[in-house]
């Protein structure tokens, strides 16, 4: 009966391989689902890179946790303060520049996490052996948002020295 033991083990090595395979099915498919930011992150990006990175950040981060419709109005929270930030940055003295754009970006830092930290905190809940995406891919998403930042930034001078063509 040297087959039977052989066929046995073969079944036991078998099951013991598709018992492991089963316990591991949840991982890949975790993996392949984008996971969002901590808002630590979204905070940092706007300090560092400006309104409209650490928007995006928030809005990619609402968007993975399935809030499309908060994500389309922290982007345009994002677009209304980086316009409204240019505006400033023109109307005031070249003196007074540094500071202001000093102070607004301390205030982005603190105005963007609050804005996901909610839904933030629910997603972990629910998915409590996922970790959340690595902080430091957001760094390229960032890098976008300073560009955005310029375009905007150059569109908001423009279309001033465009109304006021003597300032």
């Amino acid at each position: 009966m040297p087959t039977n033991d052989s066929v046995e083990d073969y079944r036991t090595k078998a099951d013991e391989q598709f018992s492991r395979l089963a316990r591991n099915l949840d991982s890949p498919l975790d993996s392949a689902v984008p996971r969002p930011w901590r808002p630590k992150v979204a905070g940092r990006i706007a300090l560092f890179l400006g309104p409209i990175a650490g928007a995006l950040i928030v809005a990619m981060s609402l968007r993975r946790m399935g809030r499309r419709e908060s994500a389309r109005k922290v982007a345009l929270l994002g677009l209304a303060l980086t316009a409204a930030e240019a505006a400033i940055l023109f109307f005031i003295p070249d003196v007074f520049s540094r500071l202001v754009g000093f102070a607004a970006e301390i205030a982005f830092r603190l105005i963007f996490p609050p804005l996901m930290q909610k839904e933030f905190t629910e997603w972990e809940g629910n998915h409590a052996g996922v970790r959340p995406a690595n902080g430091w891919k957001a760094v390229g998403w960032g890098l976008i948002g300073v560009v955005l930042f310029f375009v905007i930034l150059l569109s908001v001078f423009t279309g001033l020295l465009a109304v006021l063509p003597g300032r």
